[in-house]
C-alpha cells in the first residue's frame, strides 16, 4: 500500500473513532423525556415522575439541565427508585442538592437501591436526603393526597444485589428473594392510588410465587437495568443485572393490572458505556 493510501486510511480510521467518542459522549448525557399514559379512573390527572439510577451522574452544573427538566414537567409527585448515589458515595453533595431542589416541586418519594445499601453508610445517605425534603422509605408507606386523590406509596428496600455474588446465586436459582408479602398485602387494603417502589423490575413477576404482580395495587416503578445498557436493533437489550443477557424487564410498561413501569435510568456503568439508550427521565401521567 502507498504511503497516500496509508495515511488516508489513517486519517479515516481516526475521524471514525473521533465520531464514536462524540456518540458516546452524546448518548450518555442527551437527557430524554419517555412519556406514558395511563387510565385508571382517577378524577383528575395526576402526573408522576420517575428518576432512577443516577449513580451520582450530574448534567449540567449542580445537575441544572436535570432539574430543570424535570421542573418543565410541572410533576404533581417524582419517585425516585434507587442508586441515587453510587457504591462509593462519589459526589454525595451533589444528589443532596439535586433531591433538595426536587423538593421544592413536588413531593419526592425515594428509596435505596443496592448501591446505596453496599455502600455501608445507607442510614446516613437516607438522612440527608430526608434532611433536604424528601420522604424516604425503607419498606414504608407514606400517605399524600395529590388533586383530590388519596395516594398511597409503599417504597420497598429489597437487600439483594449487595454483593456481586447475589447475581451468581440469582442465575442458578439460590438466591434467596426478599418477603414483602406483609407490606403488599396492607398496601392492598387501601383506597385510592396505590403505588409500589422497588429497584428491581424482576421482582415484578419473575420469581414465580414471590412475585409482586400477585398482589392487588395500581403501579410499581423500578429501575435497576439500566435499559440493558446496549440496545441492539431488531434484538433490543443487551444485559442487565439480576436478568442476565437479553433481559425481559428494561424499559416501559408491562402488565396489566398492576402495571409496572421501569426506567432506563440516568447513569451508567463503569464496564460498559451506554448506547441507542438515552439516560431517561420519565413521565406517567395518570388519567
Amino acid at each position: 500500500m502507498s504511503q497516500n493510501k496509508l495515511l488516508r486510511a489513517a486519517a479515516a480510521a481516526g475521524l471514525a473513532g473521533a465520531a464514536g467518542a462524540a456518540y458516546v459522549c452524546w448518548e450518555k448525557n442527551a437527557l430524554a423525556v419517555e412519556r406514558h399514559s395511563i387510565r385508571l379512573g382517577l378524577a383528575n390527572r395526576i402526573r408522576i415522575v420517575q428518576l432512577s439510577d443516577l449513580h451520582g451522574k450530574t448534567f449540567g452544573k449542580h445537575n441544572r439541565r436535570l432539574i430543570d427538566r424535570v421542573r418543565a414537567l410541572n410533576p404533581d409527585l417524582i419517585l425516585m427508585t434507587g442508586d441515587t448515589v453510587s457504591g462509593d458515595c462519589a459526589h454525595l453533595e451533589d444528589m443532596v442538592h439535586t433531591v433538595g431542589a426536587l423538593c421544592t416541586m413536588a413531593p419526592v418519594c425515594l428509596i435505596p437501591g443496592n448501591h446505596e445499601q453496599r455502600s455501608g453508610r445507607m442510614e446516613e445517605i437516607l438522612a440527608r436526603f430526608a434532611g433536604v425534603g424528601a420522604i424516604t422509605l425503607c419498606n414504608e408507606t407514606c400517605a399524600l393526597v395529590l388533586r383530590g386523590t388519596a395516594v398511597h406509596v409503599l417504597g420497598l428496600a429489597e437487600k439483594i444485589g449487595v454483593r456481586p455474588a447475589d447475581y451468581a446465586r440469582a442465575a442458578v436459582g439460590r438466591l434467596e428473594y426478599p418477603d414483602n408479602d406483609a407490606a403488599l398485602l396492607a398496601l392492598a387494603q387501601k383506597q385510592g392510588l396505590r403505588i409500589v417502589l422497588s429497584h428491581f423490575p424482576e421482582l415484578f413477576a419473575g420469581i414465580g410465587w414471590r412475585s409482586y404482580c400477585r398482589f392487588d395495587f395500581d403501579l410499581l416503578f423500578a429501575g435497576h437495568a439500566h435499559g440493558g445498557q446496549v440496545r441492539l436493533p431488531r434484538i433490543g437489550p443487551l444485559y442487565a443485572h439480576g436478568q442476565g443477557f437479553f433481559p425481559k424487564y428494561t424499559a416501559g410498561v408491562y402488565g396489566d393490572r398492576p402495571k409496572m413501569i421501569v426506567s432506563r435510568g440516568l447513569g451508567g456503568s463503569p464496564l460498559l458505556p451506554r448506547i441507542n439508550n438515552r439516560p431517561e427521565i420519565t413521565l406517567v401521567t395518570v388519567e
